[in-house]
């Protein structure tokens, strides 16, 4: 999980979307973390370790890919923008 004060930090520079990033991004090495606790106490099989390392691996470099270009994962999308009549929609369906 991301320290408040860099969440906070994420939120004002990317937005909500790429401090979920980072948060997935920080449960990744978490879980690398802990396969190679488990490895070291014979929990898992080394083909296992193997596997399921590089899957992480995996995920952490697309993660971070994501994260290196936040606008183009992360956008913003004003849906007023979208659909001019998006309040009007809400209003209706509250009545």
């Amino acid at each position: 999980m991301t320290p408040p004060k860099e969440r906070h930090r994420a939120d004002r520079e990317w937005g909500a979307g790429a401090t979920r990033l980072a948060d997935s991004d920080g449960e990744q090495a978490e879980t690398l973390h802990w396969l190679k606790t488990s490895i070291a106490c014979h929990y898992i099989t080394e083909e296992e370790y193997i596997m399921l390392s590089k899957k992480c691996s995996e995920i952490g470099r697309m993660l971070g890919k994501m994260i290196s270009e936040p606008d183009k994962w992360c956008q913003h999308q004003d849906k007023r923008k979208i659909n001019p009549n998006f309040n009007s929609q809400l209003s209706n369906k509250s009545g």
